[in-house]
């Protein structure tokens, strides 16, 4: 049997899928750990072997982000030796324009990390951002997470801050620290203790306000001091998008201005390639992107006003889905048509199956 292999390797998370020639989706895997990173290969290998779950391989072709996994690599994610391997690369852009049936147009990217792609008629193509959390990454999983970690404990300055995001992300937060003391959490890099700092801060604070979550400062103190993951900080912007989907002022406001800068760097790409009067799709892939309506609805906004013919769209199916067709067409003697199709319905399928069961 001749199989396509799609690995989709995020900044938090990992997820896999296993095609046959035909389309038709085999197996579905997803990997993820609080403060391990998705491209790192032990969690592409605990995707992997869940996606490919026994299934009787004689001919795999592996399609994924990374340059650094090789045919090796793959083997030892538990391919029986007498399978036939092959790797080559994708991108998230690419996988997400053939998922849409363009060549051409705008992706942006909102994960952990953040990204614009575009490329117009005339093959130009221009690529913005991408650079991580401390030089870019605008409009991110990150973005959204350090912002509101910020805003959680400013809530406690004064009323006027007043956050629901202090108390839901003071625990989660806190929740970590405790369990790296008892040594139960996933272990960050070592820092300095800063003991002495922290209660240097609770003690001014608690001369001027009562707020009862002040007790709990120092362990925020440690747990921003600690060298976290970048999957740590973007986590919690799952906590901010549901607060505000709740009504939370503060919490809303990150989620747009979040969305405003994504829509500076798609307005700096449309610039660069003359597209801003001409009708190109705009797709959206990433947690973010597919998830925050907020934010989703909050940039369509800010776009039209520079790009009327933009169109924008969210992306029809998750990016490992449409690496995996990147892969599929890849392949000789297909029908292109036919695999795109059962692609579809099999990933659907899937995704209706797992979706009610949550």
């Amino acid at each position: 049997m001749r199989c396509v292999l799609a690995l989709d390797q995020g900044g938090s998370k990992c997820e896999a899928a296993l095609f046959r020639d035909n389309g038709e989706l085999l197996g579905w895997g997803r990997a993820q750990e609080v403060g391990a990173s998705g491209r790192s290969f032990d969690i592409a290998a605990k995707a992997a072997k869940l996606a490919l779950n026994g299934n009787a391989i004689d001919e795999l072709h592996v399609i994924n982000l990374l340059r650094s996994f090789s045919p090796v690599h793959i083997q030892e994610m538990g391919i029986p030796k007498s399978c036939r391997v092959s790797v080559s690369y994708g991108s998230e852009h690419t996988g997400a324009l053939a998922l849409i049936g363009e060549e051409c147009g705008v992706v942006m990217v909102a994960g952990t990390g953040a990204r614009v792609y575009g490329r117009n008629r005339d093959g130009r193509e221009v690529y913005l951002d991408g650079l991580g959390p401390v030089l870019g990454d605008v409009g991110s999983g990150y973005h959204i997470g350090y912002l509101g970690l910020r805003a959680s404990v400013r809530g406690l300055w004064h009323a006027r801050h007043e956050t629901s995001l202090t108390e839901k992300i003071f625990d989660t937060c806190c929740k970590s620290v405790a369990e790296e003391k008892t040594g139960t959490a996933h272990k960050s890099s070592e820092e300095p203790k800063n003991g002495a700092i922290a209660k240097s801060i609770r003690k001014s604070f608690f001369a001027s306000n009562i707020n009862p979550l002040g007790v709990r400062l120092d362990d925020m103190v440690q747990f921003s001091l600690r060298n976290n993951d970048r999957s740590v900080i973007a986590s919690l912007s799952g906590i901010v998008d549901a607060e505000a989907r709740a009504g939370d002022a503060v919490a809303i406001g990150i989620i747009r201005d979040a969305a405003s800068q994504m829509s500076e760097n798609i307005r700096d790409l449309s610039d660069h390639l003359k597209i801003g009067n001409d009708h190109y799709m705009l797709v959206g892939t990433g947690s973010v992107a597919m998830k925050s309506d907020i934010y989703w609805q909050h940039l369509c906004t800010l776009v039209k006003a520079f790009a009327p013919n933009l169109e924008p769209l969210r992306s029809p199916l998750p990016p490992v889905a449409g690496l995996g067709l990147l892969g599929l067409l890849k392949l000789e003697r297909v029908d292109r048509a036919q695999v795109r199709s059962t692609l579809f319905a099999s990933v659907e399928k899937h995704l209706g199956r797992t979706l009610s069961k949550t």
